[in-house]
């Protein structure tokens, strides 16, 4: 029997669910209402979703054949890693309105998500107009009150005089849309300095980017770190 299932991670991108659920039929774009973007896990964070009033996560909804459904439990870990709930979302292109859901179970915390699995979500967030800030605010409290900016050269003045409460991390390598390596400041902020940014950098783009061979005040290393960027239009 064929069942509703409804995707908020990368099962919303056509192409992967061809490869995981080659039977599944994409029915159109939904929202599920009082619920948030979360992203938990055991040292590396995917995305779930936790009720949370008066907020909405962007969702695909797919029909799965029974067959499909054996394929996502095996990705998705089912039982062990995620559990399966049925709960209700809102379109005006789907007649039905409730379905299957995958959760991370709940006795697993707030995880910082991968890099390449992150550019993922973004790049489908994108691709289908949905609003980045959730998935952006979702990776910030997967990283605590604190998190980390990524700056070029020419915008650490700016952090300083309007952020005060900014903490300087280091300095690093990032790699941009051209593929060039440039050289950032890396700061940890908290959600009111990104609301300043916000005001501050009104055209610009924020991305989640990855930063490498990070030098610390310390003379001590990282090898990498993810950080939120702000880039001009």
């Amino acid at each position: 029997m064929e069942k509703i299932y409804i995707a908020y991670s990368s099962d919303m991108d056509s192409e992967i669910m061809n490869r995981r659920a080659p039977n599944s039929k994409f029915l159109g774009i939904a929202e599920l209402h009082d619920w948030r973007l979360e992203f938990r896990g055991d040292g590396i964070g995917f995305a779930t979703i936790e009720k949370s009033k008066s907020e909405i996560v962007p969702v695909a909804i797919w029909k799965i054949t029974p067959e499909d459904e054996i394929r996502l439990d095996t990705h998705a870990g089912f039982p062990n890693f995620c559990r399966k709930e049925e709960i209700e979302f809102h379109s005006a292109q789907i007649d039905s309105s409730r379905g299957m859901v995958y959760r991370i179970n709940s006795n697993l915390n707030f995880c910082v998500p991968g890099i390449f699995y992150f550019r993922t979500l973004e790049e489908i967030y994108i691709e289908k107009n949905f609003p980045l800030e959730i998935l952006h605010s979702a990776f910030h409290r997967s990283c605590g009150n604190r998190f980390t900016l990524v700056t070029l050269k020419n915008q650490s003045e700016m952090i300083s005089k309007f952020c005060p409460d900014a903490k300087f991390y280091g300095h690093g390598c990032c790699e941009l849309n051209c593929g060039d390596c440039i050289e950032v400041d890396i700061w940890k902020i908290d959600s009111h300095d990104e609301k300043i940014l916000d005001s501050k950098f009104p055209n610009s783009k924020k991305k989640i980017v990855l930063v490498e061979s990070i030098h610390l005040p310390d003379n001590s290393t990282m090898d990498y770190l993810r950080g939120l960027i702000y880039l001009t239009k």
